[in-house]
């Protein structure tokens, strides 16, 4: 602006007849006559307080510069600043200090850049850290047969190499403790086995023995030790049961009817209610027809759960056997009319070898029932749901299986 103001000074001395229009915008001036009155101006009345000072030759501090240019008919002062302006008059009532524009650009243009480079570097960070994500989740799921990749970040490189190293360790420790409990598994099913050959031996001639002339008493002697006989019998059948459950032996790729399922189990539970002369209420509603499971396993588990239902409900009583589905789930469930479960029994009727007392030894478990349902239930992708009725007295076990 100062220098449009001296080019201007300098073209008026060479000749040059200054009107309004062609000082710059936006300066401020007046122009006066050789009697030192205002002819035209755009000052503002406070202005012209500050113009006449600046007149008078009174010291003053001011932000603006005043020029004077000598006329023919008088003078012209012009007022003006060393900021930058638009000269678009439009431009400079809207923006009247460009220089606080360019402050606010460059800030924006700073959060922009800022916010384009936070992005870019966490989309970056989130790929270099897929391969660690990816390997943590593999070792949750203990799928350790898997190759690590490597990151472009040195210290994501580091901690994927101690991965791998736990990964391997793990690896290590897992089958070696699979080993130990396959070979735990098979040793009790061997010895089972063996026990299996002395007892019938000892069921057998007591059972000889008992043909035989003897008083009272030794005969009772005899009635102890088949039935202890029978009860280790039963014994050596769970553990076996239980070995074969646990082992790989039951492959899941039998294609099962679930109209043919529901008979057999139906069939089942008639016989073991029969015994107590229980009453049984079936209610079905599924759309499943077929799906793939091992018959075998599915119905033992579910029979274990009529069984465990049949020993805990009166005389008389009535188990209800309800199947449902719901989110490809088939959902085996039976209520009873016994006393229900506690609540110790919630939490743990099915850890291995469970009971909740003595009146709960009735049955033939002997604390497995539950064990082996839950078991199968996981191997199906389900689990087995333990609560007590609402509307009555009695418990209620539900086994899930995913058949989808």
């Amino acid at each position: 602006m100062q220098n449009k103001v001296e080019k201007l000074k300098k073209e008026v001395d060479e000749g040059l007849e200054l009107d309004e229009n062609k000082i710059p915008y936006p300066s401020k001036y007046a122009f006066f006559n050789n009697k030192n009155e205002i002819i035209k101006t755009n000052f503002d009345k406070e202005e012209l307080k500050e113009l006449n000072r600046y007149l008078k030759g009174e010291n003053f501090k001011s932000k603006y510069i005043y020029s004077q240019i000598s006329l023919k008919d008088g003078i012209c002062i012009i007022r003006y600043d060393i900021k930058a302006h638009f000269t678009s008059k439009y431009l400079n009532d809207l923006i009247p200090y460009p220089e606080i524009l360019f402050i606010y650009v460059f800030f924006i243009c700073f959060i922009f850049i800022a916010l384009v480079i936070a992005i870019n570097f966490g989309k970056k960070l989130k790929k270099e850290l897929n391969p660690l994500k990816a390997a943590t989740e593999k070792i949750i799921n203990q799928n350790l047969d898997f190759e690590i990749k490597s990151s472009e970040v040195k210290e994501f490189n580091e901690v994927l190499i101690s991965i791998s190293n736990m990964k391997l360790a793990l690896k290590e420790s897992l089958q070696a403790k699979w080993k130990i409990e396959q070979e735990k598994k098979n040793q009790i099913c061997l010895l089972a086995h063996d026990i299996k050959t002395p007892i019938t031996i000892i069921k057998g001639n007591a059972e000889l023995l008992n043909e035989c002339k003897l008083c009272e008493e030794d005969r009772e002697f005899i009635r102890y030790i088949i039935n202890n006989a029978d009860k280790i019998e039963k014994y050596v059948s769970i553990l076996m049961d239980i070995s074969k459950s646990e082992s790989n032996e039951y492959e899941l790729n039998e294609n099962i009817r679930t109209d043919k399922l529901l008979e057999e189990l139906k069939s089942e539970l008639y016989v073991l209610c029969s015994l107590k002369n229980i009453r049984i209420s079936i209610k079905f509603n599924y759309k499943t027809k077929s799906f793939i499971s091992n018959k075998e396993l599915l119905i033992r588990a579910i029979v274990n759960i009529m069984s465990n239902a049949v020993d805990y409900s009166p005389v008389k009583s009535e188990i209800e056997f309800i199947v449902n589905e719901a989110d490809n789930m088939l959902v085996f469930t039976i209520r009873d009319c016994g006393k229900g479960f506690t609540e110790s029994g919630l939490k743990n009727a099915k850890n291995q070898f469970y009971m909740e007392s003595s009146e709960r030894k009735v049955g033939e478990h002997y604390g497995m029932g539950l064990y082996i349902a839950e078991y199968v239930a996981k191997k199906h992708g389900g689990f087995v749901e333990l609560r007590n009725r609402e509307d009555k007295d009695g418990a209620e076990v539900s086994l899930w299986i995913n058949i989808k």
